[in-house]
């Protein structure tokens, strides 16, 4: 069974699908296309291609695009979510947001990204990488050092990028690039979310992990999505064979002769081929012309009567596969 990504959407809005509701936003498709792109590309099996999705599902809120951090918090929430060893109460009351005041995330992004703790845990070492390297993907991605690892700390935007996002991501969960750990290091969706990010939020994540299993496996995505068949080759017929029917004559040799002669063109093209492919050929056609022009004539039809049926043969297959495909 081909995967069909129509079918796919179609299961996602559905009402009970567990993810999304009834409609889907274009970026949100988007996303999916991406997603769906590189993991065709990658031939990722069914359960790893189910929490792929369901990972940025979580992290960006289902928007399916990549975003940057969002660092806008208020006094009491940098100190909530931050500590005091990561910025301290008069940082906080300078930088944070209050009242009409907006906060001033690159202030903010420096302090709690940068200095001793930056440096040790994302290798911040320069003035200013903390808002540069501050979160960014579909998973977020911190820090100089991660940046670097996935190749990006050049052009650290670049993030925002869709299909780069994707890739990271990608890498990040297949490879271990995020944690040291890989997806193919669990069978479980709850541990699974120790490839991106411990066990935050595993429960919750699992059970997006399923929703996206059962819309793909109903688009017969299977355990990895299913190429299309190979048309296969015409299995000559024997020479011997054809050398039988020409002898047995009739109204099909007769055809056959007629015909080759309007397709000598390509029989000569196949003698070319014969004369390239043997060293004693030379020989051997000089010994067919001087037989006589009867035997030249045999020659050119039984080539030519193979040519047609090769490639009636070629037609039939091809159209048989186009019929399973459908």
């Amino acid at each position: 069974m081909m995967f069909d990504r129509a079918k796919f959407f179609v299961e996602l809005r559905k009402r009970g699908s567990g993810v999304f509701g009834t409609r889907l936003t274009q970026g949100q498709v988007e996303g999916l296309d991406a997603i769906l792109d590189e993991g065709v590309k990658r031939r990722v099996s069914l359960r790893h291609m189910a929490y792929i999705f369901a990972t940025p599902y979580h992290e960006v809120g289902g928007t399916m695009q990549p975003k940057r951090e969002n660092l806008n918090y208020s006094v009491a929430g940098l100190l909530k979510t931050f500590g005091r060893h990561r910025i301290t109460e008069a940082q906080a009351k300078r930088y944070g947001r209050s009242g009409s005041r907006k906060a001033d995330q690159k202030m903010i992004a420096d302090i709690i990204y940068g200095g001793s703790w930056g440096r040790e845990n994302l290798g911040n070492t320069m003035p200013g990488d903390g808002w540069l390297y501050r979160g960014g993907g579909l998973p977020q991605l911190t820090g100089r050092a991660n940046f670097q690892k996935f190749g990006i700390a050049k052009n650290p935007d670049s993030i925002m990028d869709l299909r780069t996002s994707v890739r990271i991501m990608f890498d990040g969960m297949l490879n271990g690039l995020y944690t040291g750990k890989r997806l193919d290091d669990y069978h479980d969706y709850l541990s699974m979310r120790r490839t991106v990010n411990g066990t935050d939020c595993a429960e919750k994540i699992a059970g997006y992990a399923e929703s996206f299993e059962r819309a793909l496996r109903a688009a017969g995505w299977g355990v990895y999505p299913v190429a299309a068949p190979e048309v296969p080759k015409p299995t000559p017929k024997p020479v011997q064979d054809v050398v039988d029917d020409a002898a047995r004559g009739g109204t099909s040799s007769t055809t056959n002769i007629a015909t080759g002669v309007g397709a000598a063109s390509s029989t000569v093209a196949i003698v070319k081929e014969a004369t390239d492919a043997a060293k004693n050929t030379t020989d051997s056609v000089s010994a067919i012309l001087a037989a006589g022009p009867w035997v030249l004539l045999l020659v050119v039809a039984l080539g030519a009567g193979w040519w047609i049926w090769r490639e009636r043969q070629r037609k039939a297959v091809a159209a048989r596969a186009a019929k399973a495909v459908m």
